[in-house]
This record gives C-alpha cells, structure tokens and sequence, in this order.
C-alpha cells in the first residue's frame, strides 16, 4: 500500500456513499439510534484494535532498530580489537570487517523481500576464518585473544538478533481482519444521513484515507528491512566512520 493506495480508498469510500445516496436505500437514511450505538460498539472495538496492532508492530520496529544500533556499536569494539593482531592478519581482518559491513547494507535491506539468511555463506565466515589462524604473541596475550574472540561472538550474536527481529512480522490472520474492520466501519457510515451531500462526501472521504494511512503505517512498521520505511542504517555507516578515526595515526607531540 503507497499514497497512491490512500487515495483510492478515499475515493472509493466516496463512491461507496454516493452509490447508496443513489439508490433505494437513501429513503431510510436518516436519524437512527440502534445504528448509532452500534456504529459506535463497532468504531470502539475496532479503534482498540488498531492501537494494539500499532502498538505491537512499533515494538517489534523498535526492537529492530536497536538490535542494528547494538551491532554498529559491536562492530566498532571488534575492529578495536585488531589494532593489537600481528601482521599479515591485522589489515585481513580490518578488510573483512568493512566488507562485512559494506555487504550487509547492500544486501540485508533488500526491498525485494524478507531476509534470506542461509541461502548463502553467512558474512562472518571470511572473519571467522582469520580470527583462528591468530595465535597468541608477546603484543597479543591469551587473555586479550580470548577476549577478542568473545566480542566477535557478541558481534555475531547481534547480528543474528537482527535477523530475529526482522522476521518477527504480524500474522497473516490479522490482515484480512484489518481490511473488514476498515470495509465495515465505513460501511455503517452510510447508515447515516447528512443533508449536504457534500459535506458528507468529505467526511466519508477523510475517514477512508485515515483508516487507509492507519493500515499503511501498521504495513511500514511490519517490515523494518525491507518495507517502504526501513530502519536506518547510520550505526553502520557510524561503524565505518569509526574504523577510519582509529586507523589515524595520533599527533605527534
């Protein structure tokens, strides 16, 4: 659903209320209690639900954008790491983790579809694969390669929370609920009768794109990657920025 969707359910919701202000059913519009009480039974329960729905998918957003914030900062703390590996592994391992980073944006925010993790070599691998031919020297003790290999761990968990939290959509059960809730509340709308036709037209058209924007933005929030509203990918760009501030060699005095 795009703005252009918006608009046709607007439309349509007018044309809706002009096909009935047309027909035979307009002589008994008019002032009716049951169907205001019921309208408004129908308008409560359907309101709760879309705030829990917006509710639900924003956490899930939410958790998305953290996850990433979290790998970004992981990414950083790694590459720390190599600045006290041996050489020729230390400038391997620095390549690998921005080609890491560089692949993961490429791929990984595709708007193509969900996330495929395993169709593929996981993009650690290259990584992985450098960081066990390191040994310790007298620059790299036990303790600070044992350590080392724990934050690539954390990296790798991190990376695979993200993964987690972009597959964790809405059930498809909820959006054919959705889309009836949104048909029947604008259908008890033309229940009612305003004199100016007009007016009414208006008032049909702007609850249409509401529920319509509602419905767009649950849609948005239910894809974190690969929607038409992704999470951002600044802490990993931040994480390439920082790579290159701890390459720079400090002045000297």
């Amino acid at each position: 659903m795009t703005a252009a969707g918006v608009v046709l359910s607007s439309l349509l919701a007018v044309a809706g209320l002009l096909i009935v202000r047309k027909s035979r059913l307009q002589r008994h519009l008019g002032e009716n209690d049951v169907a205001g009480l019921l309208f408004g039974a129908v308008g409560v329960l359907y309101g709760a639900l879309l705030a829990f729905v917006v509710f639900a998918t924003w956490e899930s957003y939410s958790r998305a954008e953290q996850s990433v914030v979290a790998e970004g900062a992981d990414l950083v703390a790694v590459y720390r790491d190599t600045q006290i590996f041996p050489d020729p592994l230390r400038p391997e391992i620095q390549a690998s983790l921005r080609t890491y980073a560089g692949q993961v944006m490429a791929t990984e925010w595709s708007s193509h579809g969900n996330l495929v993790v395993h169709s593929t070599p996981d993009l650690l691998n290259p990584v992985y694969d450098l960081y066990r031919q390191l040994e310790p020297t007298t620059a790299l003790t036990d303790t600070q390669l044992a350590a080392a290999n724990e934050r690539l761990a954390q990296l790798e968990l991190q990376r695979h929370l993200r993964h987690l939290s972009g597959e964790q959509t809405l059930p498809s059960v909820f959006w054919p609920v959705l889309v009836l809730g949104s048909v029947i509340v604008i259908l008890f709308s033309y229940l009612f009768h305003q004199t100016n036709l007009r007016l009414q037209a208006v008032m049909t058209g702007l609850l249409g794109a509401m529920l319509a924007l509602v419905l767009l933005l649950i849609f948005s929030l239910n894809q974190p990657f690969t929607g038409p509203v992704p999470v951002s990918q600044q802490p990993l760009l931040h994480a390439l920025a920082q790579f290159d501030a701890i390459d720079l060699q400090a002045p000297k005095p």
